[in-house]
């Protein structure tokens, strides 16, 4: 292998190496949004549920909250499955 093939080597590793990182970013951007969804989707229906037993108030649209939270949740779960010798967290 010539001088010039293994700087071509080199540069094409490192090229898969950056793009990997950069996908590894994005992937954690994606998630974090998606748990800020979650989050706030939790307090939504945290206070739902307290309106609903402290003042006997109806409750509003907790079903579709959840179905919600679930969507989000599988969304996460699929942006960032398992490694191996991890179990997954639901």
């Amino acid at each position: 292998m010539g001088f010039m093939d293994k700087v071509k080597s080199v540069a094409s590793d490192a090229a898969a190496q950056a793009k990997g990182a950069a996908d590894s970013a994005q992937t954690k951007i994606e998630i974090s949004q998606l748990t800020s969804k979650m989050d706030d989707l939790a307090k939504q229906l945290g206070y739902s549920v307290y309106n609903e037993r402290a003042h006997g108030a109806p409750p509003a649209g907790n079903d579709a909250l959840i179905q919600q939270m679930r969507d989000l949740q599988d969304q996460i779960a699929a942006a960032n499955p398992p490694q191996p010798g991890e179990s997954a967290v639901t």
